[in-house]
């Protein structure tokens, strides 16, 4: 597991307030952000592999299972995925500013 990813929090990573939030509330935001986020850098980094491997990949379902896959698979990836969460956190900042005004 990647050492930098183990205690990840995409609530404190994207700076959410969730104080008007019960602690239910956060906790399905956290899953949600999660599952978004690993979707994200999944895409981002299926450029690097072949057909099958993708395929084979996405057929997982434990988050563990598919790190330790790409690991084997995928040269510098604790490198690449920190890049691609510093992307996802910068569109999703610009998803909050709302549209460019032309």
């Amino acid at each position: 597991m990647l050492i930098s990813l183990k205690d990840f929090d995409p609530i404190i990573f994207l700076n959410i307030n969730t104080v008007s939030q019960s602690t239910e509330e956060t906790d399905k935001m956290r899953q949600h952000l999660n599952s978004k986020i690993g979707e994200y850098v999944l895409l981002r980094l299926s450029a690097d592999l072949t057909t099958e491997q993708l395929g084979k990949i996405t057929k997982q379902k434990d988050g563990k299972v598919i790190i330790n896959m790409l690991g084997s698979l995928i040269p510098s990836l604790q490198t690449k995925i920190l890049h691609e969460l510093e992307n996802f956190k910068k569109d999703y900042l610009e998803t909050l500013k709302g549209p460019k005004n032309g």
